[in-house]
């Protein structure tokens, strides 16, 4: 089974799809007690043509009820996700 995450702030779709041609993967799911964290990773060239692999993580909150205001303070930084079909 293939998921698939968009960032709702970049429009990017991360799969976990794991083939060389995925620029853009799930690495970890993480489900916490009231949202998911998925850690995603992006394959980029810098401007010396170096392959880089940069790590951040999308916040998918829950369906039919509203997070715990403490998850919102920890989660604050980091981008809104949610599932894609």
């Amino acid at each position: 089974m293939e998921l698939n995450i968009k960032d709702k702030v970049t429009g990017v779709i991360y799969s976990s799809d794991m083939s060389d041609g995925n620029k853009h993967t799930i690495t970890a799911l993480n489900f916490c007690t009231s949202y998911t964290q998925v850690t995603v990773q992006d394959e980029i060239i810098d401007e010396v043509g170096v392959k880089k692999y940069p790590e951040k993580d999308l916040i998918i909150p829950p369906i039919g009820t509203k997070p715990n205001w403490i998850d919102l303070i920890a989660t604050q930084n980091d981008n809104e996700g949610e599932w894609v079909g």
